[in-house]
């Protein structure tokens, strides 16, 4: 059983927020578990399948997409990214 567990929703979290206390329970022989790995699947997997099925695009090109629109739009183009990108190959058939 864990001592500390440290449910963190973005992998930075846990390094800013809980360092000292996690360094000081594990110095006093305490066990601590963090959870990140859920939140990475979610994001980085799940949604992109369920929005390339939904979309009828392939999850690589959802991510693709995401990542592109993100560093030229910021939050909007991310925002954007995905039916922009849906779009563009029905309005070429």
């Amino acid at each position: 059983m864990l001592d500390i567990l440290v449910i963190a929703p973005h992998p930075d979290d846990e390094a800013i927020g809980c360092t000292a206390v996690m360094l000081q329970a594990i110095e006093q022989k305490q066990r601590v578990g963090v959870v990140v790995l859920v939140n990475q699947l979610e994001g980085n997997l799940l949604q992109p399948v369920l929005m390339g099925r939904s979309m009828k695009l392939h999850a690589f090109v959802i991510l693709i997409a995401l990542t592109v629109g993100t560093v030229l739009g910021g939050i909007i183009g991310a925002v954007l990214a995905v039916p922009i990108t849906a779009k563009v190959p029905r309005s070429t058939r």
